[in-house]
């Protein structure tokens, strides 16, 4: 689906309370500042003592090895370049408060080990906060038609063509309970307003379907 993708909120909703001095890992894919905004210190909102924050993806990859993400960052966040199906190797056992995923995890084929991990560098008590495409949301283009597959998507953006992973619900709470979490919360947002070249259409689509899924789960 070329165009204008719509933005949803994450942070400053009930997913996302406000955390003071904890240590963060921010996972994205893509090209946005995301993970480095949310790290740094805002009034009621996020305060980290130490932030990793995690990129894959070839545009992230350039800015990183140019030292163009780190310096957005501050010296606060550590950015690193890391395969999320991979263990991560630089954090110890039960050492980080907050995990947060933007977008992340549907380019997983198999969400377990990645959970796993997240469920081993998290203290007891830390919080999984993460956004994926909801099952609903790419069910036109599942090559099987089946909800309950999980199924290799190719849909055309105004990136180009992109391939990602759909799941259904159960898949991902069963997952999350595997890995060795509870779900506190699962939310169906709808998107922020539009900017005004926007058809009305396209964001009554968006406002009357679901499109992303967010989930808060705790250690």
């Amino acid at each position: 689906m070329s165009g204008f993708r719509p933005r949803f909120c994450l942070f400053g909703s009930s997913l996302c309370p406000a955390v003071r001095s904890h240590k963060i890992i921010a996972c994205k894919a893509g090209k946005s500042a995301f993970p480095v905004s949310i790290m740094r210190p805002k009034p009621r909102f996020v305060k980290s003592r130490l932030s990793i924050s995690i990129h894959f993806g070839k545009e992230w990859i350039k800015m990183a090895s140019s030292g163009i993400t780190q310096q957005r960052a501050g010296a606060q966040v550590k950015v690193l370049q890391a395969d999320l199906a991979e263990p991560l190797d630089f954090a110890e056992d039960a050492s980080f408060d907050v995990v947060v995923c933007v977008l992340v995890l549907h380019y997983l084929r198999d969400w377990l080990p990645a959970l796993k991990e997240f469920q081993r560098v998290l203290r007891p008590g830390g919080l999984l906060i993460f956004s994926t495409h909801h099952p609903f949301t790419d069910m036109e283009l599942s090559p099987t038609g089946d909800y309950f597959s999980v199924d290799l998507i190719e849909d055309e953006w105004d990136v180009g063509k992109v391939q990602f992973y759909r799941r259904p619900l159960s898949k991902i709470s069963r997952d999350l309970f595997h890995a060795g979490f509870v779900i506190e919360e699962i939310s169906e947002p709808q998107p922020q307003k539009p900017p005004d070249e926007v058809t009305p259409a396209w964001y009554e689509r968006t406002m009357k379907n679901p499109w992303r899924l967010l989930v808060r789960a705790r250690r």
